[in-house]
């Protein structure tokens, strides 16, 4: 078996970040705000991915950075359906860029 692929899933809070991962596992149940951290693993028939989903409140989002590290891929989920908050998504996207870089291989 290979390893699992870590993925970090972050964003703003209620953004559907747990409901992509849920729908991803073809799971239909009720869905509730991520407090600090989920882990979930999908799988396919070639590979495995080791899902972080990250909390999106205020004080969680200083959680992004070690997650960020150890994951080989970063998915941002932006809410399309509010766009009251996509200020907000592109200023908290810019500001952890700025911060962290999360490039690792070239």
């Amino acid at each position: 078996m290979d390893l699992a692929i870590p993925i970090a899933f972050l964003g703003l809070s209620n953004t559907g970040k747990t409901a992509l991962i849920h729908s991803s596992l073809n799971q239909q149940q009720e869905i509730f705000p991520t407090a600090g951290l989920e882990i979930k693993y999908i799988t396919s028939t070639s590979r495995t991915l080791l899902v972080y989903d990250c909390s999106g409140e205020g004080a969680s989002r200083s959680n992004w950075t070690l997650f960020s590290t150890i994951a080989d891929s970063i998915v941002y989920v932006i809410d399309a359906a509010n766009t009251d908050t996509f200020h907000c998504a592109k200023k908290s996207l810019y500001h952890f860029l700025q911060k962290h870089p999360v490039m690792k291989y070239l």
